[in-house]
C-alpha cells in the first residue's frame, strides 16, 4: 500500500511539471544556477525524466492530469462557504487542516472524494506500468529531493521576522551577483547554455571550461561571499530550526553549500 501512494505521489508531481512545462530560456536560466551555486534538484530531477518520456506517455500522462484537475474542481464546486473557510484557515496547517476539512464533509462529498481517488490510482497505476525501470529510478529520486524542497518552505514558516529579513537580504545579494555574471556571458557561452544536446554535468563542464579568468574570478568571488552570508544567517538559526535544516538535507539531499535563488535556506 505504501508503494501505491508513493507512485501515486510521484506521478502527481511529474503530471504537473509535464503540463506545466519550461521553456528553453528557463531551462538555460536554471543549468547557469548550477554552475553559480544555486540548486533545487527535485525541478531538474523531473525535467530530465520529462525528456525520456514518449509521445504516448506524455499524451497518457497529460489526460490523466486533465482528468484529476476536472475532478479537483467539481470537488471544490461541492465545497461549502465553512468549508472554504476551513481551506483558507491560515492557523491550520498540514494533516491537521485535511482533518478539519474531511471530518466536516456530506456523505455525497466523501463518495465524490472517494471516486476520484480510485480514479487517480488506476490511472496513476497505468501509467506507470508504461515506464522503464529507469524512468521509475529517476522519478523516484525527483519525488525524493522535491520533499526536501517542501520541507524546507516547512523551515521557513518558524523563522523570525530578523531572519526572513536576513534571508531576503542575502537573496537580493545574490540575485544582482547571478545577473552580473550572466551578463558576462558571451554568446559562445549562452549557445552552450541552449544546447539540448548537453545535460548536467556535461554541460557545467562545458561551461566552465569556456569561462575567461576574469569570470572565473568574479564566480570564486561570489562564491565566497554566499558562504559568508549562509554562514552568519546559520548562526541565527535555534538548535530546533538547525534540526529542521539537516533533516531537510538528509531527505531533500540538497547542496549543503547553497541558497537558492527562491530563498530557499541550505546550510554552509
Amino acid at each position: 500500500m505504501k508503494k501505491l501512494i508513493r507512485s501515486i505521489s510521484l506521478v502527481a508531481l511529474l503530471a504537473a511539471a509535464i503540463t506545466t512545462g519550461a521553456n528553453a530560456q528557463t531551462v538555460a536560466k536554471a543549468d547557469t544556477n548550477k554552475v553559480y551555486g544555486h540548486h533545487h534538484r527535485g525541478g531538474d530531477g523531473f525535467a530530465s525524466l520529462k525528456s525520456t518520456l514518449t509521445p504516448d506517455q506524455k499524451a497518457m500522462l497529460k489526460q490523466n492530469h486533465e482528468k484529476q484537475k476536472a475532478a479537483h474542481e467539481a470537488f471544490e464546486a461541492s465545497l461549502t462557504a465553512d468549508q472554504k473557510a476551513i481551506m483558507k484557515d491560515k492557523s491550520l496547517h498540514g494533516k491537521d487542516k485535511i482533518e478539519k476539512l474531511k471530518g466536516s464533509l456530506t456523505a455525497d462529498q466523501q463518495k465524490l472524494m472517494a471516486a476520484n481517488q480510485e480514479t487517480r490510482k488506476a490511472d496513476r497505476k497505468a501509467f506507470m506500468a508504461t515506464l522503464t525501470d529507469a524512468q521509475k529510478t529517476q522519478l523516484r529520486t525527483a519525488f525524493r529531493n522535491h520533499r526536501g524542497g517542501k520541507e524546507f518552505a516547512a523551515l521557513k514558516a518558524t523563522l523570525t521576522p530578523d531572519q526572513k529579513a536576513m534571508l531576503k537580504q542575502n537573496h537580493e545579494k545574490q540575485k544582482a551577483a547571478h545577473e552580473a555574471f550572466e551578463a558576462s556571458l558571451t554568446a559562445d557561452q549562452k549557445a552552450i547554455m541552449k544546447d539540448k544536446s548537453l545535460h548536467g554535468k556535461d554541460k557545467m563542464e562545458k561551461l566552465k571550461s569556456s569561462l575567461t579568468a576574469d569570470q572565473q574570478k568574479l564566480m570564486a568571488n561570489n562564491r565566497e561571499a554566499r558562504k559568508a552570508d549562509r554562514k552568519a544567517f546559520v548562526a541565527t538559526l535555534s538548535n530546533e530550526q538547525e534540526a529542521k535544516l539537516k533533516e531537510t538535507f538528509k531527505n531533500g539531499r540538497h547542496d549543503k553549500s547553497a541558497v537558492t535563488h527562491r530563498g530557499d535556506v541550505q546550510k554552509s
